[in-house]
């Protein structure tokens, strides 16, 4: 059986939408897939801390020899990885780009490495359960917020991208106008900045609803915390998302959530 070897790149959206959409891909084309989970500054937590095993995908939580293996050429590994590929002869395609897997021709194990979608994405509630620890706290969590409140994902700090298309004030009127037109309404604040959901809690008291999350993602509790608010997103009624965000991509995805990107 021909088998891929993929690396998961960037933030915990990127590496959800990468492993199921290549994961989906593997399932129809009869291919082994190996997915080699790396712990970097951007998301600093093993993968079965967070998730419960996959049944027949096999996921590594690396190690520090997998660091000078399995993982992208870099000045931190040395360029390592350069070498042992040349030694073992492997077809490696780094920084894959967005639905390119389809084309390559695969007739031995290739090695990818990417954080681009490739193609349509498994089922993402099927593929990804937190585990029972998370699980615990989101469904405690869900019971307060309601059935009915509308959830709101606020990207700021590092997406510039976002922050352009998706502007403060546009949101700040959306929500405005939700809570005028009904006064009941509970809006589920989910941001990268705790400054952001300080605001519309004192501004709009009861009608926002907040997760006390640790806005690190360079820790277990961190990236724990970045989980429970993307389920409790993707468990509104409706999102309000923004722009050029795959952890706004991924909350839609998880429960097909119907949305609204503010742009």
């Amino acid at each position: 059986m021909n088998t891929i070897h993929l690396i998961p790149n960037a933030g915990l959206g990127n590496r959800l939408r990468v492993i199921s959409s290549v994961y989906n891909y593997c399932i129809k084309n009869g291919i082994e897939l190996i997915v080699h989970w790396h712990r970097q500054h951007g998301l600093n937590a093993p993968f079965y801390s967070l998730f419960n095993p996959i049944p027949n995908l096999k996921i590594v939580d690396c190690n520090l020899f997998d660091y000078f293996n399995y993982n992208d050429p870099s000045k931190f590994n040395l360029f390592i990885p350069r070498f042992i590929n040349k030694i073992e002869k492997r077809t490696v395609y780094y920084g894959l780009g967005l639905n390119k897997l389809d084309s390559l021709e695969i007739n031995q194990p290739i090695t990818i490495s990417t954080y681009s979608q490739q193609g349509d994405l498994y089922p993402l509630s099927e593929l990804f359960q937190p585990v029972k620890e998370i699980q615990q706290v989101i469904d405690e969590f869900q019971q307060e917020m309601g059935e009915n409140a509308i959830g709101c994902h606020i990207r700021r700090t590092d997406n510039a991208t976002a922050i352009k298309n998706s502007s403060f004030d546009k949101f700040e009127k959306k929500i405005e106008e939700q809570i005028k037109k009904d006064p009941d309404t509970k809006i589920f604040i989910c941001s990268d900045d705790a400054n952001v959901k300080s605001f519309f809690r004192e501004k709009y008291g009861n009608s926002i609803i907040s997760y006390n999350s640790a806005l690190t993602r360079n820790s277990l509790k961190g990236i724990r915390d970045a989980v429970i608010e993307l389920w409790l997103l993707s468990l509104t009624k409706e999102i309000w998302g923004s722009y050029w965000s795959s952890y706004t991509d991924m909350a839609i995805s998880l429960h097909n959530t119907k949305y609204v990107i503010i742009k």
